[in-house]
């Protein structure tokens, strides 16, 4: 299995993680028990936030807020107008 190590930063949350590269149709970085156990995070579940001790600091993982999130969306759907037409021979 291939692993890579990858810089991670959340908020004041600064990290370099071994990731193990599997295939997948997306890009992403799943954060699970691995990671959980190797930070010894601590998980509230209520609040759906993980605290943990870094570099001497207790840190705090929150998630976004719903207005935040919203924003983020409004930003990033600049939605173009293009269609793309083919003709039935262009498509055989």
């Amino acid at each position: 299995m291939k692993q890579v190590r990858v810089g991670l930063a959340m908020g004041s949350y600064e990290d370099e993680i071994l990731c193990e590269v599997i295939p997948m149709d997306a890009c992403h970085i799943l954060l699970g028990r691995p990671w959980q156990f190797d930070r010894d995070m601590m998980h509230r579940g209520m609040s759906n936030e993980y605290g943990l001790r870094h570099n001497g600091k207790k840190i705090m993982l929150s998630p976004m807020s719903l207005s935040v999130v919203r924003s983020l969306g409004r930003k990033q759907t600049k939605k173009t107008n293009l269609t793309m037409l083919a003709s039935e021979k262009e498509v055989e």
